[in-house]
């Protein structure tokens, strides 16, 4: 695509996709590493160890993962606006209650509504929007409203912790609550104006879909008539796949929930480490418009095994390194596989499955991804107080990456088909 068509494109879909751009904007205030800035403050104010504050936060991270698989679906049935009005809400909710949060009862239902309206909700209402509406141009508007993520990693570290030292723990959340409810209308009103005309563009197409024959079924993204969660769950490619999948956001959060102690654990300074954000973000940046570009004209599948890589080299990087330079330069490394995962995974299950379900099979998906980033910091905070090496935790975990990689690698060598004919339409 020429750069005046790229132009063209953003031109004419501009206030949707910064709808996508906004809502992953917004969900990092329900990710792990924007939470995790607070994470002394919490465990010094309510008397928490790593091991209590990670178990109180994996249990509820699990809790959000597995209610996706239920509020996930619905953005297949409820309008959009509706949808993403009761992600906002739930997030709203989630940084009041923090801001109130005195004893660890308040702090768990903070945390399940943070968690779940902002990682889990807002996430996907941004991205399967993208993936949803757009054909062609899928690879590049997942990537264009992907850059919400990289955008807010890298200004939200810096800027929480020196709001931090001027607000303190409850101050700052309230400043948090505040933002989403000055975003709140533009996201819901003005970004997401005429967007029933859209939405009926792309149920025509399903209908257009469903009609052709056999050998007129491949569109523009090279997907198959759309499979229901149920045929999803009897593919052996979407088991082959998951590894790959879930790499990235279980590894990433290890590092990120307990990267205050691993920066006392190398000698880092802690103000460094949290600028090293902005290589993450950064290195996203600049490979997620590339990357969307890539999905378009080659596809996802041939792109899914390369996904893992540079994350398994970060973790080396962390295994092996002490300088100072070793933060920037890993954080790097997970930027680039960051930057990737949205582009070509989302992108990946619609040319194997169709757009009709997507939602439903990107809550399924969500909900596997949160339940592990849910068990990633109890499994990680056992292992430190237990002194196993940074070394051998991170070594492990970047040979099972290129693992991951190499099995992912070979699913994909299977073209997108057909749903089996034996599972009912309604499944």
């Amino acid at each position: 695509m020429s750069p005046e068509a790229r132009g063209g494109f953003i031109r004419l879909n501009a206030r949707f996709l910064l709808f996508g751009l906004g809502m992953a904007a917004v969900s990092s205030f329900g990710q792990t590493f924007f939470i995790s800035l607070f994470g002394g403050e919490i465990r010094a104010a309510l008397s928490l160890d790593h091991r209590g504050f990670g178990l109180i936060y994996s249990a509820m991270t699990i809790t959000s993962g597995l209610s996706m698989l239920v509020l996930g679906r619905l953005i297949d049935r409820v309008d959009l606006r509706r949808y993403a009005a009761a992600a906002l809400g739930l997030l709203l909710a989630g940084a009041l209650l923090m801001a109130a949060a005195v004893h660890w009862v308040l702090l768990a239902p903070a945390v399940l509504l943070l968690r779940l309206g902002g990682q889990g909700l807002c996430a996907h209402a941004a991205v399967t929007s993208m993936a949803r509406y757009f054909d062609r141009e899928r690879g590049r508007a997942i990537a264009i409203a992907s850059l919400g993520f990289p955008l807010s990693e890298g200004v939200l570290p810096t800027a929480g912790v020196a709001l931090l030292a001027v607000a303190g723990r409850h101050g700052s959340w309230l400043v948090v609550a505040l933002v989403i409810l000055a975003l709140a209308p533009v996201l819901l009103v003005v970004l997401l104006r005429g967007h029933a005309g859209r939405d009926a563009a792309w149920r025509a197409r399903l209908a257009a879909l469903a009609a052709a024959p056999a050998p007129g079924r491949s569109g523009g993204s090279g997907a198959a008539r759309s499979w229901t969660v149920r045929q999803v769950m009897r593919d052996p490619r979407f088991y082959g796949l998951l590894p790959a999948v879930l790499a990235a956001p279980f590894l990433v959060t290890a590092v990120f929930f307990h990267h205050v102690h691993l920066v006392e654990l190398k000698g880092w300074h802690h103000a460094s480490f949290a600028a090293s954000f902005t290589a993450f973000a950064l290195a996203q940046v600049a490979v997620g418009l590339p990357g969307g570009a890539l999905v378009d004209r080659v596809g996802a599948r041939r792109l899914a095994g390369a996904v893992p890589v540079p994350l398994a080299l970060a973790l080396l990087v962390l295994a092996s390194g002490e300088h100072p330079w070793t933060a920037p330069v890993m954080m790097a490394l997970l930027g680039v596989t960051s930057g990737l995962v949205g582009p070509v995974f989302t992108a990946l299950w619609a040319e194997c499955y169709g757009t009709e379900h997507l939602g439903a099979i990107r809550g399924l998906l969500v909900a596997i991804m949160v339940v592990s980033t849910g068990a990633s910091p109890a499994l990680f905070g056992i292992g430190l107080d237990a002194d196993v090496t940074v070394a051998v935790l991170f070594g492990t975990a970047a040979g099972g990456t290129l693992a991951a990689a190499a099995l992912a690698t070979w699913m994909c060598r299977t073209p997108p088909h057909d749903p089996p004919s034996a599972c009912r339409a309604g499944d």
